[in-house]
């Protein structure tokens, strides 16, 4: 089982392909971190490193895709990110973001060598999150044109009034 493991991690990663297909904000999603505070560029709030305090200090430039926290002294790109959040080395970390980020978020932009149960179990919670928010916005503009009705019957009573 051991060797089985090793066989499937054992295989050539294109960090610049990987860094490029996969942004922070696909990251952040990923691992549901919160942000407090964003101008569209740069997003602010509570480092969310392992043995981090940090309240305010954790930063993520989207532009250059790369993260820094002040109060723990890491940054770098999404790998470094990574391989502090989850304690593993570079490639390990970009074998974990082949194998468990990229098929929940890009489908089959990034394929990993070989789909195990783990992955194709992620890539079925992102076809119903899908399905879940086209739902979500038709129930949204049913409701729209609910009120939309509602304000013109109020309008018309109101004209009828006066």
């Amino acid at each position: 089982m051991a060797e089985e493991k090793k066989e499937q991690s054992n295989y050539e990663v294109n960090f610049r392909e990987l860094k490029s297909r996969i942004g922070f904000s696909v990251v952040l999603t990923f691992f549901a971190i919160k942000i407090d505070v964003s101008d569209g560029v740069e997003v602010r709030g509570a480092c969310p490193l392992p043995g981090c305090s940090g309240k305010r200090s954790f930063t993520v430039n989207f532009q250059k895709q790369l993260f820094n926290c002040h109060t723990c002294k890491r940054g770098g790109d999404i790998l470094d990110f990574v391989k502090a959040k989850e304690n593993l080395n570079l490639k390990e970390a970009a074998q974990f973001i082949i194998e468990k980020i990229a098929p929940v978020f890009l489908g089959d932009k990034i394929v990993p060598p070989q789909l195990n149960e783990q992955t194709e179990d992620l890539m079925d919670w992102r076809e119903a999150a899908i399905a879940s928010t086209k739902l979500e916005i038709a129930l949204l503009e049913q409701l729209l044109e609910m009120k939309h009705v509602l304000l013109k019957q109020l309008l018309r009573d109101k004209q009828n009034t006066t």
